[in-house]
């Protein structure tokens, strides 16, 4: 009988577990593709700034800011995907996202 109960609440469970693992998923995904595009720009400021030093310039230091903040939103969705949170992970993506579009309009990418 109570392998019947142990049964049947697994049964009951897994489509709760299947939209949780489907939110993960798309969550990493995200999270894969926004870490992509900030490592893209990321190598693009770095050259940019390596021409400016050869000027005896440097880069703005709001750029600066905003790499750290993005790095600092997905370090946090990273660890969020480690701990199977999906709405902090997907909060923090989100938030690297937004940065991120400010980001490569200032430096003049995408």
């Amino acid at each position: 009988m109570r392998m019947l109960v142990v049964f049947l609440t697994a049964l009951l469970l897994s489509p709760a577990l299947a939209e949780d693992s489907a939110a993960l998923k798309a969550a990493k995904l995200h999270f894969g593709q926004v870490a992509t595009r900030a490592s893209a720009n990321f190598r693009s400021a770095d050259s940019i700034e390596e021409r400016l030093k050869a000027q005896g310039s440097t880069l703005h230091p709001s750029l600066v800011t905003l790499r750290l903040r993005i790095e600092t939103a997905l370090d946090k969705a990273e660890a969020a995907l480690g701990k199977n949170d999906v709405k902090t992970a997907v909060d923090q993506t989100k938030q690297a996202e937004g940065l991120l579009d400010k980001f490569a309009r200032k430096l003049g990418g995408d």
